[in-house]
């Protein structure tokens, strides 16, 4: 995973990279709590809208990057 500090803007979904499924972000082979150790380090807290098409996988999703976002220092400050 590549980027860096001035990163502001991200979209997030999952997938097993055989297409572009919009899984759950906890559904592929993305590591999101990785992404989230990530932001810390570099002290950046980027936007981040959900690109999931189905219900049950948005809410997922979302309760997850919203559990996320509480207990990064990062969002916190």
């Amino acid at each position: 995973m590549a980027f860096g500090k001035d990163l502001a803007y991200m979209h997030a979904h999952n997938n097993y990279r055989t297409h572009d499924q919009h899984n759950s972000v906890l559904k592929g082979t993305v590591n999101f709590d990785h992404t989230f150790k990530v932001f810390d380090k570099l002290g950046i807290a980027p936007i981040i809208s959900t690109e999931v098409f189905e219900k049950n996988a948005l809410l997922e999703s979302l309760d997850y990057l919203e559990e996320k976002m509480k207990s990064s220092s990062a969002y916190k400050a």
